[in-house]
């Protein structure tokens, strides 16, 4: 009988130590996911969804400065172009009778200023010996200002032309009236095409907002051009703009210079911020009479990366997520939370380090957090489960 009883109450002891055991791996286990963090107020986020287009950042057109023929192409349009980059020529009897023109009008508008210079300083010595009168004089200065200016003029008018026109450079400026065998071989030369070079670095597009009969304003060999035509549009993609329209329910919440997050669509998202550039004060016609306004709007990101180039075409869709900062309020991981039977509380820590259980009131919550409206103030430490620390600041203790 006492060894029966001494045997049963060794099995209680054991029994006792195992599940001692237990609990104390348990509670082990449960703090490897627990982390201790510190209550801070921050900013209640509003996130307004919209989407749009994306452009580029900045596009720059290129238009032709003579009408004539599309000769050649040297590029194709979604292509990447350098500065200063060949893009086409044109066949253009017109630009061959402007060079001439512009060349005849600046060597007079050189001739006559030269002429104009000397004697406005021999007048000068003149005037000051008291030998012309001040009005002969005042005539004389007039007259060298106004061939000067005209000289100006023809000057750039050539410079102009000069940028289309192979073959010929500023160095023509040199010549004057007397140089007879160079305005001989000048005018004699047979005039190659116009060449139209890139502006600007980027991706060769069709011409903004431009539409030609049969509305896809895209260029061929043959094409006939006019002057000042819209030829292609080039764009900088090493930032994008969003278009976008915003609801009049949200109208007088969306400001320019708040944060918006861009993602595009794909098997190869990328996430981008930037902020709202410009929203519209009028608002886009619509169809019905029924229908809500909306206002156009526009979201901008400064810089991408080589890398999220590589992923973001002009023209396709994307997210614009608009955040609209609130008051601030004090929220922490929902994960923090503990509740039964109606009651709500967090595990505090205090500065000794003992955890004490308290109650608080919550208020609205979003993906990862809760409003505190009661119960914390900044600077709690509270214990958080499951390693969700949201974005309050994790206690370096």
């Amino acid at each position: 009988m006492k060894t029966q009883l001494k045997s049963t109450m060794l099995l209680l002891c054991f029994i006792l130590l195992a599940v001692g055991g237990c609990n104390k791996n348990k509670n082990a286990a449960d703090k490897e996911h627990e982390k201790v963090i510190t209550v801070r107020e921050k900013p209640d986020l509003v996130m307004l969804p919209y989407t749009g287009k994306i452009s580029p950042a900045q596009v720059v057109t290129v238009t032709s400065p003579e009408e004539g023929v599309v000769s050649k192409m040297n590029f194709r349009y979604g292509q990447e172009v350098a500065s200063k980059q060949l893009l086409l020529a044109l066949n253009s009897v017109k630009l061959e009778t402007d060079f001439h023109e512009a060349v005849s009008n600046f060597l007079k508008a050189k001739d006559r200023y030269l002429i104009s210079q000397t004697n406005f300083a021999g007048s000068n010595e003149l005037y000051k010996e008291k030998i012309i009168s001040r009005q002969e004089f005042t005539n004389e200065k007039s007259q060298h200002e106004n061939d000067e200016l005209a000289y100006i003029d023809a000057k750039f008018k050539l410079e102009k032309i000069l940028e289309y026109v192979p073959g010929f450079d500023k160095s023509i400026e040199k010549i004057n009236l007397n140089d007879i065998k160079h305005i001989e071989r000048i005018f004699s030369t047979s005039m190659e095409d116009l060449v139209i070079k890139a502006p600007a670095a980027g991706i060769v597009l069709f011409p903004v907002q431009v539409k030609t009969e049969e509305g896809a304003g895209e260029l061929v060999v043959g094409s006939e051009i006019k002057k000042g035509q819209a030829l292609l549009s080039i764009g900088d993609l090493n930032g994008i703009t969003v278009d976008f329209q915003v609801n009049e329910a949200d109208i007088n919440r969306v400001k320019p210079g708040q944060t918006v997050v861009v993602s595009t669509s794909g098997a190869h998202s990328v996430t981008l911020t930037g902020h709202v550039k410009s929203i519209a004060v009028q608002a886009k016609n619509s169809r019905g009479g029924n229908e809500s306004a909306s206002f156009p709007a526009t979201a901008y990101v400064e810089k991408i990366t080589p890398e999220q180039r590589e992923f973001i075409r002009v023209g396709m869709s994307a997210k614009v997520t608009v955040k609209i900062p609130g008051k601030s309020e004090i929220m922490i991981p929902i994960a923090a939370i503990k509740s039964e039977k109606g009651k709500r509380w967090v595990v505090i820590v205090d500065a000794s380090g003992k955890r004490i259980d308290r109650e608080v009131n919550t208020g609205h919550t979003t993906l990862s957090d809760v409003v505190i409206t009661q119960g914390l103030k900044a600077g709690d430490k509270i214990v958080v489960h499951d390693g969700q620390t949201s974005d309050v600041e994790e206690n370096d203790d």
